[in-house]
């Protein structure tokens, strides 16, 4: 029973997380360094293409097409915990990442505490993002239970909501 239930719980932490992770990619990530070097080729490998875009695509499977698990409000207070926890861990490690000598080493941009007042607005963004991709996830079987229209709509949302957090190039 112990482990079904933390196979619950983790579930419902990873799904939100996995289209927070796309989006960011998405619309901070990619646009950011096009600003800068402009080479998203790393961003571009196979292997980065599984883990932020294949990712929500299973996501996305499961809970609309396949075994719908739940998640649930009462659990929603661990999706944040988890991101929290994230953000020290990083904050924690800026030391271990980089030489003495090259300083502290952030892991995105939008995590260096030396901007200020934008780190906190950054940081509070994507609590907001991460709350509404749960209450996506939450909301789903309401949602494609009043579309009523069968697997057609269960395919449909799939690729509105991948389409909508995904990106595989430059444009």
């Amino acid at each position: 029973t112990y482990v079904l239930r933390t196979a619950i719980l983790v579930w419902e932490v990873a799904a939100p997380n996995t289209l927070l992770v796309a989006a960011v990619v998405r619309f901070v990530i990619w646009p950011g360094v096009m600003r800068g070097d402009g080479d998203t080729s790393n961003l571009r490998n196979f292997r980065n293409m599984l883990m932020h875009n294949f990712n929500v695509l299973l996501a996305l499977t499961e809970t609309s097409l396949t075994g719908g698990l739940p998640v649930r409000w009462s659990e929603v207070s661990l999706a944040p915990i988890l991101g929290c926890t994230y953000v020290l861990f990083s904050w924690y490690m800026i030391d271990n990442w980089n030489t003495p000598a090259n300083g502290p080493q952030f892991v995105y941009f939008f995590f260096d505490t030396t901007l200020g007042a934008t780190t906190s607005y950054a940081l509070v963004a994507l609590l907001v993002v991460l709350l509404i991709f749960y209450t996506l996830f939450v909301s789903v079987e309401h949602i494609l239970a009043s579309m009523d229209g069968g697997w057609p709509f269960h395919v449909a949302f799939v690729v509105a909501v991948s389409s909508a957090v995904m990106r595989f190039r430059d444009y």
